[in-house]
């Protein structure tokens, strides 16, 4: 919720506002995959500007965000 306020906040410099309809808090990174099982919630993903974003992994194992169009 705090980032929420603060981008809120930012955003109002420059008189613009978020589209509360339009706005949630996801959880994503590298561990929100993990953190899903262990909710039994399937992981969550950011539709924006066109393009699907979400958690993925390398070849190597590592985090990456992937996107898709």
């Amino acid at each position: 919720m705090r980032f929420k306020e603060a981008l809120g906040n930012r955003l109002a410099k420059f008189s613009l506002e978020l589209e509360q309809s339009k706005t949630r808090l996801v959880e994503f990174g590298r561990f929100s995959h993990k953190h899903a099982k262990e909710r039994e919630k399937k992981k969550e993903t950011i539709y924006f500007l066109g393009f699907t974003h979400f958690c993925t992994r390398n070849r190597k194992g590592n985090f990456m965000v992937g996107r898709k169009t």
